[in-house]
């Protein structure tokens, strides 16, 4: 069932950044619209898009408010978990190739 939300707001947050401004005249509210995509996406294990999401999110932050904000502390602790489960992911691999002898 929460897994149809995501999925559900994943759509909807798609549809509402396609509206974004052009690069570099995007406002706060819109870096909020890409966290919220970028969230979503790392609920359905959608680590790429989680992880570009979390990136714009954090230059436009830092660039509007200032690498001391909250705001900015939040896009860097999402961007922060997508390269720990990227980590993650690859050391389970690595243990699994070698517990089934597959190199």
């Amino acid at each position: 069932y929460s897994l149809g939300l995501y999925q559900q707001g994943a759509a909807l947050s798609e549809k509402a950044l396609a509206t974004l401004p052009s690069p570099g005249n995007e406002s706060l509210e819109d870096a909020g619209a890409l966290m919220a995509h970028a969230s979503a996406n790392a609920r359905l294990d959608r680590f790429d898009q989680a992880r570009e999401g979390a990136a714009r999110a954090l230059a436009i932050r830092t660039r509007l408010a200032g690498a001391s904000h909250p705001a900015v502390a939040e896009a860097l602790q999402l961007r922060r978990a997508m390269s720990e489960v990227d980590s993650e992911t690859v050391a389970a691999e690595k243990a699994a190739t070698v517990s089934t002898g597959d190199h």
